[in-house]
């Protein structure tokens, strides 16, 4: 959430475990157009590959799958890769991690 503007966005992934892909990414988001579009083009982004690639998704490049936002409005896609982080950490947090 962004303190500032008040808006937010949680992320739901839908992970092949076997093979640490994304299978499906869907969004709950509250807030402007602006947090609706870098969500949504997040889910289309990230949706089928393996989650070490979809982990370097940057805010740079969500702002450029929209052509670009507003000055005022480009943390937006910020926040999306915050949502991105915080779903895959979420993913692992009960797991093993690999030696």
């Amino acid at each position: 959430m962004d303190k500032a503007c008040g808006d937010m966005i949680t992320l739901y992934l839908k992970i092949d475990e076997e093979k640490e892909v994304i299978e499906k990414a869907t969004f709950e988001s509250y807030g402007c157009a602006a947090i609706f579009a870098a969500a949504s083009i997040l889910t289309e982004i990230i949706k089928g590959k393996p989650i070490e690639d979809a982990w370097k998704t940057t805010w740079k490049h969500i702002f450029d799958e929209l052509g670009g936002l507003p000055a005022i409005k480009y943390h937006r896609s910020i926040l999306a890769v915050g949502a991105l982080k915080r779903a895959i950490r979420e993913n692992y947090k009960d797991r093993e991690r690999p030696k």
